[in-house]
């Protein structure tokens, strides 16, 4: 009897150790969205006020800005919006997927060779860099663009490894769950 007494403790602190688990399980994953619902509203609201100072103070209101600025903010627009659906993706629970992270590193990188090219060739800025230190930038990124392009073939050559996708032996591609 003594034995079935500890064993029937046992079974009820498992119950109770359970019900915990379970109910912080919950809360954790109700914090999470709450998190993830936070940030992206974050994200639009940047991102609006990016595109709002792109398209309202630079264009219609006919600042001094060259078009190179222009593009660098809406390209800070894109960064953002490619983080946003990041977190999107997360929200809906889909798999994680390093395409918007590339792609982020592409848009960066890209904006990167427009900020220096502005700086080579815009002496009203007060910003002048020399010719070899901004031909040694531009090249820098040029390495980082290549880097990004052979990774992201990488990794989509490499997709089928997690489900993705599969090839049949005519070329077409398929879905397997």
């Amino acid at each position: 009897m003594p034995e079935t007494d500890e064993l029937n403790k046992l079974k009820k602190f498992n119950n109770f150790k359970d019900k915990i688990i379970r109910y912080l399980n919950v809360f954790f994953s109700v914090l999470d969205q709450l998190f993830l619902v936070l940030v992206a509203f974050g994200l639009l609201i940047v991102g609006g006020k990016q595109l709002y100072d792109a398209i309202f103070e630079d264009v219609l209101e006919m600042h001094q800005h060259p078009v190179s600025h222009q593009i660098s903010e809406l390209l800070i627009v894109l960064v953002i919006m490619e983080l946003f659906r990041q977190v999107l993706n997360q929200f809906n629970r889909k798999p994680f997927s390093l395409n918007p992270f590339l792609f982020i590193g592409f848009i960066v990188t890209v904006r990167g060779m427009i900020v220096t090219e502005m700086k080579m060739s815009a002496p009203e800025s007060g910003q002048l860099i020399g010719w070899q230190e901004g031909i040694l930038l531009l090249v820098g990124h040029a390495l980082v663009v290549l880097i990004l392009v052979f990774s992201y073939h990488i990794y989509a050559k490499t997709g089928n490894l997690y489900g993705k996708k599969e090839n049949d032996n005519q070329g077409n591609s398929k879905n397997i769950n």
